[in-house]
């Protein structure tokens, strides 16, 4: 504050001492280096910042104003990300010179800050800072990156399920569907067992008996007679 009243008196000062001079061109040379040294003093450097990442959240934190009324400053961040229009966020002594935005890993961060002073309130004391140098945060990504990844992925995974599968099946064929036997060996196994008992009943051996069975019965016989 006393630094910028201090500037006002020195230039004062100096436009009455230039204008004692009668020459132009020594006037015009003098006024040039006032007006240059008057703009040297009041050029006031912007502050420094951070970006801090916080879970999907980035936080744009600066250093306080180095000033006697920290409440008549205004913080402004300009931001862009993935090459989109700018955006505008501001900070103050209330978020303690924090902005808080949401983050998009795919995409870089380009940040500038200004600090801006209230004059409307604050009166005509203090002078807005220059605009910082961009700082970059991030990389930019392919937004069609996870798409482009699942058509990749899905279809591999799917091709070796299959794969398994077939190999699964052919290995447990024979549990899975047993050979059915053909009805006609069945028909053929059938008659076959009932020409087989057919046979038996209609078809049996003679009884030939003993020899000396026959000889018994041929001396009873004789002996009756």
């Amino acid at each position: 504050m006393f630094k910028h009243k201090y500037v006002r008196v020195l230039s004062r000062n100096a436009i009455m001492f230039c204008g004692y001079w009668n020459v132009d061109f020594v006037r015009l040379l003098c006024f040039s280096l006032m007006l240059a040294g008057v703009a040297s003093e009041s050029v006031r450097p912007p502050p420094t910042f951070e970006i801090i990442e916080k879970g999907n959240y980035l936080n744009f934190h600066a250093s306080a104003p180095e000033s006697e009324s920290p409440h008549c400053w205004t913080y402004m961040f300009w931001y862009r990300k993935c090459n989109e229009e700018k955006v505008t966020t501001t900070a103050t002594k209330d978020s303690n010179w924090t902005a808080k935005v949401e983050y998009d890993a795919a995409c870089k961060y380009h940040v500038q800050l200004q600090a801006k002073y209230d004059t409307t309130y604050c009166g005509d004391v203090e002078l807005d800072s220059n605009i910082s140098k961009p700082v970059y945060f991030g990389q930019d990504g392919d937004p069609d990156l996870p798409f482009k990844v699942s058509m990749i992925v899905i279809p591999v995974i799917a091709c070796s399920c299959l794969s398994i599968a077939i190999v699964l099946f052919r290995r447990h064929k024979q549990k899975l569907f047993p050979k059915v036997p053909s009805p006609s060996h069945f028909f053929n196994d059938m008659f076959d067992r009932n020409k087989e008992m057919t046979k038996s009943l209609y078809v049996r051996e003679l009884y030939v008996p003993d020899e000396e069975v026959v000889e018994e019965i041929q001396q009873v016989m004789n002996s009756n007679q």
